[in-house]
């Protein structure tokens, strides 16, 4: 073999070996949610519009054979990075020559920022190879003979399509490299008069973008939108500060980011201009990668003030960028084989791969992320009863692949959030005399106003005490680990009520922020107590259910005894009375859950020693023929219905559960997306998708979306029977404006919302 073969050989192995190592460090968030679609059935995969199934396939395929340790989900990515850098390879030598393609591949094989995503277990890497794949089919497309066989031509046809077709399946920036590939078609077939050829290809590619399914449905969920006061984490604001500051360049952002800091980003923006200004003979092919990386970052200008995005997004960008500094190296070092052009070349490489060393160095040194380590330490000392409060709330895969020890709680820090619906540090401190606060990400400066608010609420109460700091290579994802300690000369915090002609709050039904969680509304006990404190009778729990209080005195009962309008579904959570309407009469005890016919009139009701109500507002179909106008349609006590209630525009249910029993949803696709109230009736319960999942217990009430095809399963998690009421009502457009400006009005004061569990 050739001299250059060996050198070949060995970028390979040094740029394999520095990807393969350090896979078993913990898992970031991120990964962890891909691992966790990937358990889904591969029909819902499949079906999914709300992402792209490619990278969860991979995942999927990776468990299956290789298990679920941190190497094995991380794996199948690594090796699409390094499958990288061969291509990159041939494609500098199909558009330079041997040696710049030698030197990119160099480039690439140390380059930190290259490294750092094909180690991550997302679509980065992948669409890093299908990307480069495309490029190169088109390249070796567009320098064929006229006579080039057409089973060769079919080859290299067949190659592009489909690496285009799996880039489609992996995010929706995957359109980029579509597009540009697209453009440079058109261009190539305009100028040597092959227009039907690059028509029908740019068609061919336009029409795959219009037609295919999921490339657009991204899209709203990263748009950004206000979000209230306290919701900063929760209501998916974090998004905020993903964006850079409206002076700032966005091209030498990109630049230094792709090229790992200023210094290199200079080099080799110096060395991209050397190569173009240098290499006349190929001016075209220079301009057209050029323009591969430029047009990407010119459109950021105009997409970062409609969405989210990062740099990675546009991995793709990042091999081409290095081809170019490589064609600038090799260009400026002249022709020949000279001692001094030789020594340009060592000079100029070993400057780039020096500054890569330094670091790569503090990259293996500290992982990315300390997520495991962070749960490690709180496991190995959290006991039964003690609470863990990971801060950004993210979410609660967390409890699928990193899990705690049973009886030690995971609590969302929006029960820490001042100004957050969920807010209730008083029920925290009762509850937990002992805490555990994990926190990353709070030097940004929106982050670390919000989480020194947490700890400054906390430190009030308890006594704090830093664990020992666990660094990663990027020191916004070091873990902070906290444990506090009740303090015993401090009295606890008493449950607030509001003050004498406080305004009124805005609809709690919209839990802690975000469409995709389930979210705790109220417990009805702990509610219903504050509400008899306040003087008030009223508490909104979704918008569809209220919370009602019968005083014991008669007379106040009277005043403020309007249950229902004309018509609603009625729960009696507890104590038992009457209802009225004109001279029809219907009785009610605990566990009632009662139809109200339509009438012209209000319903009122009475109970002489107080009763605890859940109103259920919808349309009510008309009275039976019997004329009744009070309907028993259920009662917690009793065997269930053999099929749901349906009322008005609700579908009405009471699910009984033995212990560990679970049940899943049935969502078709005729009922593409429901709003789904739940009541715990009776036990524990936990709601969970995938490996996401909240406990709910006696009493509470919380609100959650359930799309088509993802399931939610509901279990019980307690020793006897649960008992589940559950009201489904159809998605309409009219309840997304509702939650989105919390328009439906409460009917009284409100005391502060309970806390998530």
């Amino acid at each position: 073999m050739s001299r250059r073969t060996w050198l070949l050989l060995l970028i390979l192995t040094c740029g394999a070996g520095l990807r393969l190592g350090g896979l078993d460090s913990s898992l970031r968030v991120d990964e962890i949610e891909i691992w966790a679609h990937a358990r889904q059935p591969l029909g819902d995969i499949l079906a999914d519009h709300s992402r792209q199934p490619h990278a969860s396939v991979i995942s999927r395929v990776s468990s299956a054979v290789l298990g679920d340790s941190e190497t094995a989900v991380r794996l199948p990515f690594v090796l699409y990075g390094i499958a990288c850098l061969p291509l990159l390879f041939l494609l500098g030598r199909e558009a330079f020559d041997e040696e710049t393609g030698l030197l990119a591949c160099l480039l690439l094989a140390f380059s930190p920022y290259g490294i750092r995503f094909a180690q991550e277990a997302r679509y980065y890497a992948p669409l890093m190879f299908y990307s480069l794949s495309a490029l190169y089919c088109m390249l070796r497309l567009l320098r064929l003979p006229a006579d080039a066989p057409p089973r060769v031509k079919a080859l290299w046809w067949t190659g592009f399509a489909l690496s285009h077709a799996f880039n489609l399946q992996l995010h929706q920036f995957a359109l980029y490299p579509l597009t540009l590939c697209a453009l440079g078609l058109l261009v190539h077939g305009i100028r040597a008069k092959k227009l039907p050829l690059a028509g029908a290809a740019g068609t061919l590619c336009l029409l795959s973008v219009i037609l295919h399914p999921r490339l657009f449905s991204l899209w709203k969920s990263l748009q950004l939108e206000a979000v209230a006061p306290g919701n900063l984490t929760l209501g998916e604001s974090y998004l905020r500060w993903h964006h850079l500051p409206p002076h700032t360049f966005v091209l030498w952002e990109g630049i230094k980011d792709y090229s790992d800091g200023a210094l290199l980003g200079a080099l080799c923006l110096g060395l991209a201009a050397a190569g173009i200004l240098l290499r006349p003979a190929r001016l075209r092919t220079s301009l057209g990668l050029a323009l591969w990386v430029l047009l990407p970052l010119l459109s950021i200008f105009v997409l970062r003030a409609k969405t989210h995005f990062e740099f990675r997004y546009l991995i793709f960008i990042l091999p081409v960028w290095l081809l170019l500094a490589a064609s600038g190296l090799s260009a400026a070092a002249g022709d020949g084989r000279s001692r001094l052009r030789r020594s340009v070349l060592f000079l100029g490489a070993g400057l780039i791969l020096s500054l890569d060393a330094a670091s790569l160095s503090a990259y293996y040194r500290n992982p990315r992320s300390r997520l495991k380590d962070a749960f490690s330490t709180i496991a190995a000392r959290c006991a039964k009863g003690d609470a863990v409060i990971p801060y950004p709330g993210w979410d609660v895969l967390w409890q699928g692949y990193y899990a705690l020890p049973e009886g030690c709680r995971l609590l969302h820090p929006s029960i820490l959030m001042e100004g957050a619906p969920a807010f209730s540090l008083s029920r925290l401190v009762a509850a937990h005399p002992r805490l555990w606060l994990t926190a990353t990400w709070i030097e940004d400066p929106e982050r670390a106003r919000e989480f020194h608010g947490i700890l400054g609420s906390l430190e009030r109460y308890y006594s704090v005490r830093e664990e020992p700091l666990l660094r990663s290579s990027d020191h916004n994802d070091d873990q902070h680990v906290w444990s506090l300690l009740r303090r015993t000369d401090v009295p606890l915090p008493a449950l607030a009520s509001p003050p004498a002609g406080a305004p009124r709050e805005k609809d709690f039904s919209r839990g802690f922020g975000g469409g995709r969680r389930p979210r705790m509304t109220l417990n009805i006990t702990e509610a219903a107590e504050s509400l008899s404190r306040s003087g008030t009778f009223a508490l909104p729990a979704s918008p569809e259910a209220t919370l009602l209080v019968l005083p014991k005195d008669s007379a106040a009962g009277r005043r403020a005894a309007e249950v229902c309008g004309t018509s609603c579904l009625l729960f009696a959570w507890s104590g038992a009375g009457t209802l009225e309407r004109g001279g029809t009469q219907g009785a009610f005890q605990p566990g009632d859950l009662l139809s109200l016919a339509a009438g012209e009139r209000p319903w009122t009701g009475r109970a002489p020693g107080g009763a605890v109500l859940l109103r259920i507002v919808a349309p009510a179909p008309p009275a039976p023929e019997s004329g009744a106008a009070v309907r028993l349609l259920a009662n917690a006590d009793r065997p269930p219905p053999p099929a749901p209630a349906l009322h008005g525009g609700l579908e009405v249910s009471i699910v009984p559960l033995g212990p560990g029993e679970r049940r899943r949803d049935a969502v078709t696709r005729s009922q593409k997306t429901q709003w789904v109230t739940g009541i715990v009736l009776k036990g524990t319960l936990r709601l969970e998708k995938r490996i996401s999942g909240v406990d709910f217990q006696e009493g509470d009430v919380y609100i959650h979306p359930r799309h088509w095809p993802s399931r939610w399963t509901v279990s019980n998690r307690s020793a006897g029977a649960a008992v589940l009421l559950q009201i489904v009502k159809p998605w309409q457009a009219a309840d997304r404006a509702v939650r989105r400006e919390g328009a439906a009005p409460p009917l009284g004061a409100s005391p502060p919302p309970l806390p998530f569990r």
